[in-house]
């Protein structure tokens, strides 16, 4: 039997990180904004 070869990664998991932590942090305000408009309109 022969062993695959892996293929090289284009980015770390490290770099890979660096990218996505901001969008997730982005997403969480952005939820939190639509939740407390929510609030805001409904107490009108």
């Amino acid at each position: 039997m022969k062993k695959q070869k892996i293929p090289d990664l284009i980015f770390s998991n490290r770099q890979l990180w660096h990218i996505i932590w901001p969008l997730l942090i982005e997403q969480v305000l952005q939820i939190s904004l639509g939740i407390a408009d929510i609030f805001m309109v409904s107490s009108l």
